[in-house]
């Protein structure tokens, strides 16, 4: 949902880097007093405490707790988590997002086929941004099938380059866009490794431009409204959709915009992305690229964007748009894993008799990661980047922070 819907993407992104309670406990973690590697005997009830640390390594692990058959207490209920953002785009804020896993995790195909999921979130930040939505991912008949559906509201304070060329090369807009945005997409697996399938994207926003500089175009705010219809094909072969470590990804997206989907507005738009894994003993190496392209009769707001770690999202806007991240981490211990990043990106206006704008960019940064599910596969960490544009930013990751 990188272009099309402007609020929903963000209100995804922020959901997906949320940090759980057991935060503090990530950073101070380590096997509980007395906890063997694997215990004698499991009683037939646990308490909250034991069904968070896991019994193989007596680390905090929350595998247990969500999908326990030995304590239906907490079997399947909604698991709160808070959201702490730090999004550079919106600011730092709070948020909430109960999730339900509807079933346990399937590991027999040699594939993590992703459990089914519903959720919700809401959100505030300093800046004022504020939203709220929720939707269900679903897979079944053996993951030949997912649907997913998503819905929210969002108002988000935000800066953007790559607007026209009334502006100078290093000038940007700031305006705020309040959104109502529906996504539906439905997908079919081809083989064990390819599926296909179409994506629906709807949002009624309205945008105001801040600032009474009279050299702002006006005609960039007001009521805009967006519908279209995406087909999609996409090739995976990674280990785990939620924390891969190997294996790779593809996916190619021409979608078209207009009248008869919706839309008060018609062009089309081509994305395309590809994330890699590999390790080699204690050393993993990961690698995303994006390109994607769309009409110069789009609204601004749709436009692709480059989409690195360190730079703020929405900051810099482009009708053709390419970015690559390459990322190397070593597992320390069988929980841990420390990593390093880099990134390089490039968006491209053409504004016709007007002239053209482009941008370069580049960004690198560190993290770490801490084994939090080892049922799912889920790590969870911190990453801090820094842009060759003097911005710097502190992401709460959960699962893969390339989505």
């Amino acid at each position: 949902m990188r272009g099309p819907t402007l609020s929903g993407m963000l209100l995804k992104s922020l959901v997906l880097r949320a940090v759980l309670p057991f935060a503090v406990c990530l950073l101070l973690a380590g096997p509980a007093p007395g906890q063997t590697a694997a215990a004698a005997s499991e009683p037939a009830k646990k308490s909250l405490r034991e069904l968070l640390i896991d019994d193989e390594d007596g680390w905090l692990d929350l595998s247990e707790m969500m999908f326990s058959s030995s304590n239906s207490r907490y079997r399947f209920l909604p698991i709160p988590i808070p959201i702490l953002i730090t999004e550079p785009a919106v600011g730092y804020g709070l948020g909430l997002a109960p999730v339900w896993f509807h079933k346990p995790p399937d590991r027999s195909s040699g594939q993590l086929v992703p459990p089914s999921v519903s959720m919700a979130a809401a959100f505030a930040t300093t800046d004022g941004s504020w939203g709220g939505g929720g939707g269900h991912f679903h897979s079944f008949k053996n993951d030949t099938w997912r649907v997913l559906g998503f819905a929210g509201y969002a108002s988000l304070e935000l800066e953007s380059a790559g607007i026209s060329t009334d502006f100078a090369a290093g000038q940007t807009l700031e305006y705020s866009i309040a959104s109502t945005f529906l996504l539906l997409q439905a997908s079919r697996k081809m083989s064990a490794r390819t599926l296909s399938g179409l994506r629906y994207i709807y949002a009624q926003s309205d945008i105001e431009l801040e600032g009474p500089d009279p050299s702002t175009d006006r005609s960039l705010a007001g009521d805009s409204t967006i519908g279209g219809l995406a087909v999609f094909v996409e090739f995976d072969s990674r280990d785990s959709v939620i924390s891969p470590a190997k294996g790779h990804r593809f996916e190619l997206r021409p979608g078209y915009y207009g009248e008869l989907f919706g839309s008060d507005v018609e062009y089309v738009q081509v994305e395309s992305s590809y994330t890699g894994y590999w390790h080699r003993g204690p050393l993993g190496f990961a690698l995303r690229v994006e390109a994607d392209w769309i009409d110069d009769g789009a609204p601004f707001y749709v436009k692709p964007f480059i989409s690195l770690r360190g730079l703020p999202a929405m900051a810099y806007l482009g009708e053709e748009v390419f970015s690559a991240e390459p990322e190397i981490g070593w597992k320390v211990h069988p929980r841990w894993t420390l990593l390093a990043f880099a990134g390089a990106g490039r968006a491209r206006n053409d504004f016709g008799p007007l002239g053209e704008t482009r941008r370069d960019v580049h960004t690198g940064g560190a993290g770490f990661r801490y084994l939090l599910s080892r049922e799912l596969g889920l790590q969870a960490g911190f990453d801090f980047a820094v842009s060759s544009e003097g911005d710097h930013a502190l992401y709460i990751v959960v699962g893969n922070p390339w989505r």
